[in-house]
């Protein structure tokens, strides 16, 4: 059974965007707020259900307030998308896309230990965000025909090119599950911009080393997720007419679950997107600064018992 409201309610566990009904040609989507058992989420459950529960909706907050005083339910509001990451067929982590800035909000996945998968060197993107008749899976740019539409709610490879900054991975290869999942992390709708002298340095040093030091709750039976997230910047794109958002920060959280659903171990991190090393936290004063970012009341990462 599908539960969904039209209405804000901060305790459903997820939101996403649905087509507007009625108008099946026109490129609007509204926000919905689901149960977890909705089949919107239903392939992705296993990185969200009883354990990982961003409350992220809780960003769309202003703005779906904003929509319903000044807009006056009169027009539709396009800003994030939830994604299931498919490839072939198959769901391997889930993104909370932000199709305004064209960066993710943030990327929830399982950790199942490093496994030494190697890179892409072609980059996909998600058809359906642009495309109406685009399917699930995640596809080379030229799967969307029609130039109009490429890139329309998404970046493209393009976008990147001159700008100075990399794609910078959310979920990364260092800490995919298997060799099929890392190549599903080559879509950039889990990629944002990213200064270079973070992304090669401290970044992936602390992805390396929370990869590493994750091995003892594995060895521990435990569960281990971990969101990773980033926030928009200050109105700063990657470059002239090129409407893809430079986020100011990256974040990242893990918790390690065990076989009563308790969080045995957990911390966060965040650092400034510039040459900076990202500052460790509880994940409890994470979720503050997150806060205080997204300007938000509240902010909540994992929902379980410490």
């Amino acid at each position: 059974m599908i539960t969904e409201t039209n209405d804000f309610d901060a305790t459903l566990p997820f939101c996403y965007l649905a087509k507007r009904p009625r108008q099946p040609k026109r490129n609007m989507w509204w926000i919905k707020f689901v149960s977890p058992d909705s089949e919107h989420f239903l392939k992705s459950r296993s990185f969200f259900s009883l354990v990982v529960r961003p409350e992220l909706c809780r960003i769309l907050r202003r703005s779906v307030i904003n929509f319903l005083q000044v807009e006056n339910h009169q027009q539709p509001l396009l800003k994030n998308h939830s994604t299931s990451q498919t490839l072939n067929g198959v769901v391997y982590f889930a993104t909370y896309y932000d199709t305004d800035n064209k960066i993710p909000v943030y990327s929830a996945y399982r950790f199942a230990g490093i496994k030494g998968c190697t890179r892409l060197n072609n980059w996909y993107i998600e058809p359906q965000l642009d495309d109406d008749k685009g399917g699930p899976n995640m596809a080379t740019e030229g799967t969307i025909k029609d130039i109009n539409l490429r890139g329309k709610h998404q970046a493209l490879s393009k976008d990147y090119g001159n700008s100075g900054y990399d794609k910078g991975h959310l979920e990364p290869v260092f800490q995919a599950e298997s060799q099929s999942c890392a190549d599903a992390t080559f879509t950039l709708t889990n990629a944002a911009p990213q200064d270079p002298s973070f992304n090669i340095s401290e970044w992936k040093k602390l992805e390396g080393n929370n990869a590493r030091y994750l091995k003892q709750c594995l060895d521990n039976n435990y569960s281990v997720f971990i969101v990773t997230g980033v926030v928009p910047g200050p109105e700063k794109t990657l470059k002239e007419n090129v409407n893809v958002n430079v986020p100011s920060h990256f974040w990242t959280a893990y918790c390690c679950l065990d076989q009563n659903n308790r969080c045995q171990f957990s911390d966060g991190f965040i650092g400034e997107n510039k040459k900076s090393t990202p500052n460790k936290m509880t994940v409890n004063d994470l979720e503050t600064m997150l806060s205080g970012l997204y300007n938000v009341n509240h902010f909540k990462v994992f929902n379980v018992s410490e």
